[in-house]
């Protein structure tokens, strides 16, 4: 009789600490967090402007270094020091989010009777490539977080059968953020991108474009 006492114990026991695992992995499920997602936007101020030139442009997809082509961000904490965040991320790949956007920008500028964008079958008469060479968050100083983008355009006529170099400059801006917070890095993120395509419009304006 006490060995069928203890078995049974033994047993209901055994079965209380199996529904506490699955409890606790149940509650482990519900406390895990989940992915947040944004979008670094730059929005032209002003209504869009008439075309006043005859060229077309074709924007190519922008090339982004390696160590910032994923969707996670990229934080840099020391010299060497780099992390990526596995929680907090662009809403869609650095170079759909930034190609668009240049795209959208300079369609908006009136200075090409059309702007193209890669998989367009029209003819253009000029190209502007682009390399996303940095792209992070800079917590080196961690009193002064700062969202840093540097990227680097090129603009090649292609009117004749050997194309062309027409314009060629790089561009890098550091804006502040207000705290280390997501919201606040894409906010400075979308500043320092707003402040490269104003200088690149600048940069076309003074370019020799026919």
């Amino acid at each position: 009789m006490n060995r069928r006492i203890i078995a049974a114990a033994f047993a209901y026991g055994s079965l209380l600490l199996v529904v506490a695992a699955i409890n606790a992995g149940c509650s482990l499920k519900k406390q895990s967090p989940s992915k947040l997602r944004y979008l670094v936007e730059a929005k032209r101020p002003g209504e869009p402007a008439s075309a006043s030139a005859q060229a077309t442009l074709r924007v190519r997809n922008l090339q982004i270094a390696a160590p910032f082509e994923g969707r996670g961000f990229v934080y840099r904490n020391s010299e060497q020091n780099y992390e990526t965040d596995f929680y907090h991320e662009f809403l869609v790949a650095p170079q759909s989010m930034l190609t668009d956007q240049v795209r959208r920008w300079l369609a908006a500028s009136g200075r090409f009777r059309a702007v193209l964008d890669p998989a367009s079958k029209l003819d253009a008469t000029h190209s502007l490539e682009g390399n996303v060479t940095a792209l992070y968050a800079d917590f080196r100083n961690k009193d002064a977080p700062k969202a840093v983008l540097e990227m680097h355009f090129l603009l090649v006529s292609d009117q004749s059968a050997s194309p062309q170099i027409a314009f060629q400059k790089d561009y890098r801006k550091e804006a502040s953020a207000e705290n280390r917070s997501p919201e606040a890095l894409v906010k400075a993120w979308s500043s320092a991108f707003a402040e490269i395509l104003t200088d690149l419009d600048r940069s076309l304006a003074g370019a020799s474009i026919q």
